[in-house]
């Protein structure tokens, strides 16, 4: 004789009982999903960002086809560009020819420049709250940008790219 302790479950009972209680798991879906409602709405705040790509360009004839050297030069460019980008003087241009109540540290916090390998094409996105600002921000900050880095740099041309 086997002596086990055995569950039997009725499957239709249990589904049955399920039925039944389904408006408890029913008001607690309801319940989580209010909340995390409520908590995304009221302290998450929404970012919008602003992106544009400038291009630095050369005088050809300063080119002495691709080689080595001319990648590593326009390397090294695309990395002065971006210290030149989120340094203080454009920041703090932009905030004056936007009339803007803020830092030229506050801007350049919210800056950032990428370059794409072996290219002299920059990427600047700014990130902000409001998405006018952030549009206008970064279209002031691309205009200064080209600015300064023909001054500074001594480059033929800087095209601000859009989209």
């Amino acid at each position: 004789m086997e002596n086990r302790n055995e569950m039997e479950f009725d499957l239709v009972q249990l589904i049955r009982y399920l039925f039944r209680r389904c408006w408890i798991i029913l008001l607690a879906m309801v319940i989580l999903a209010s909340v995390g409602n409520y908590i995304s709405e009221s302290r998450l705040v929404p970012t919008y960002t602003s992106n544009c790509r400038i291009y630095v360009y050369r005088d050809p004839q300063n080119d002495k086809g691709v080689d080595y050297n001319g990648l590593l030069l326009a390397n090294q460019m695309a990395n002065d560009c971006k210290v030149l980008i989120t340094g203080v003087n454009v920041s703090q241009k932009v905030v004056e020819r936007l009339g803007m109540n803020v830092s030229p540290s506050y801007i350049s916090s919210r800056l950032s420049v990428t370059s794409q390998d072996n290219t002299r094409i920059l990427q600047i996105n700014y990130i902000d709250s409001d998405p006018d600002r952030a549009v206008a921000v970064l279209d002031m900050v691309c205009e200064v940008a080209a600015e300064e880095i023909q001054r500074t740099m001594k480059v033929e041309s800087v095209s601000v790219i859009y989209g």
